[in-house]
């Protein structure tokens, strides 16, 4: 089995997307009650031009989708969870939370799961506790730039597909 390991944040939005959606998320605000708006916005935060992208990549290599995002942790997480698998991404499970240690939480999944074959981090940091073995393994993104962009996804491709 193929694997993304995939966070959110600088991969499926970017700073520029934030700035283009930030007053329609204000919007929101009038009309919601408080757990309502916290759930609309975290969606809304998701560029679907971005979730293309990343279908792409499943598509073409037959990879599932592991959350490693920080969103994993928040109450709502699961109506998240639900939406993603809405639109055709293959969501099939979360990295435990070990605070701060991604690396760590990537390497322990995939010891838990000896039938991952292939695996890429799509990913715009670059953790501190990531080894030369994970640093190989990671497609690096830009929050500052677009998040996943084409190039990203050729890389991924790539290395999904590398027997």
């Amino acid at each position: 089995m193929k694997v993304i390991f995939l966070d959110i944040d600088g991969v499926l939005n970017y700073i520029n997307y934030f700035k283009k959606i930030y007053n329609i998320i204000l919007n929101y605000n009038k009309y919601l009650k408080d757990n309502e708006y916290n759930l609309i916005k975290k969606l809304l935060e998701i560029d679907i031009d971005k979730l293309y992208l990343l279908k792409e990549i499943c598509d073409r290599t037959n990879s599932k989708v592991v959350i490693s995002s920080s969103w994993r942790i928040l109450n709502f997480y699961p109506l998240i969870e639900d939406y993603l698998i809405k639109l055709s991404i293959p969501v099939i499970d979360i990295t435990d939370y070990i605070h701060s240690k991604r690396g760590i939480e990537i390497k322990t999944y995939l010891k838990k799961h000896p039938e991952i074959t292939n695996y890429i981090i799509l990913n715009d940091d670059i953790f501190p506790d990531f080894d030369c073995e994970l640093l190989f393994h990671l497609v690096h993104t830009n929050f500052y730039n677009e998040g996943i962009n084409e190039d990203n996804v050729n890389d991924a491709i790539y290395k999904l597909n590398i027997k």
